[in-house]
């Protein structure tokens, strides 16, 4: 879904005086989490020279907790889409082949159609139907459901990657009202995946830290 001029924005809003980042690493892997006026990201390190961005314009962060490395946690915060606000964990994987977008969204369409047939699943979660808009776009997957167990809860997955990097938007919201969804949308539309070349690896600090090779 990203266009050339969404790329340029995004790389404005990269190098906007409002930008601010930490570098660390997730299971020996190099990340930079980011976040601005209106926007928060992730990049996470391909090599030495070259980063996956996934950016989220339109997404405030409110305050962030402590993520948990272990199990691919790049940033677990609450955060402000448009009016409403939204638990977020972003998950980072990388893997040993690159894949082009269209590719890593058929993969995550096809685990997620096994995850829909699992008995352990249907047992925990009650899956939600997605507009139809968002159903069948080119370089993502969602899903919504609501736990059995806390069935006052909204949650909702996106599935977006490039190169050799997978990115998960796990997000969760209160749904007092059937518009709580709604709250959600702009995670999946507005989310932008590009690899930098130049830009972050110049920033100070980006290059201190582990990197681990896949």
């Amino acid at each position: 879904m990203t266009t050339a001029g969404n790329l340029m924005r995004s790389r404005a809003l990269l190098v906007s005086e409002s930008l601010r980042y930490t570098p660390g690493s997730v299971q020996g892997h190099r990340v930079v989490t980011m976040r601005g006026d209106g926007f928060i990201g992730v990049a996470a390190a391909l090599s030495a020279s070259e980063y996956v961005v996934l950016l989220l314009p339109g997404v405030t962060l409110l305050r962030e907790r402590k993520p948990d490395t272990s199990v691919g946690e790049a940033l677990f915060c609450e955060a402000q889409v448009q009016r409403s606000t939204v638990v977020l964990t972003i998950n980072v994987a990388w893997r040993e082949s690159a894949a082009t977008p269209q590719q890593w969204r058929d993969t995550f369409a096809e685990d997620l159609d096994l995850e829909k047939q699992s008995d352990v699943f249907r047992d925990k979660l009650e899956f939600v139907d997605v507009p139809e808009a968002f159903t069948h776009l080119p370089d993502r997957v969602v899903r919504r459901y609501v736990p059995k167990a806390n069935p006052a809860r909204l949650f909702q997955d996106v599935w977006l990657g490039a190169s050799r990097i997978n990115f998960e938007l796990m997000a969760s919201i209160d749904m007092p009202e059937e518009s709580a969804a709604r709250g959600l949308e702009p995670l999946i539309v507005q989310a932008e995946v590009f690899v930098d070349r130049d830009l972050i690896r110049a920033w100070p600090g980006v290059e201190s830290g582990p990197v681990k090779e896949p």
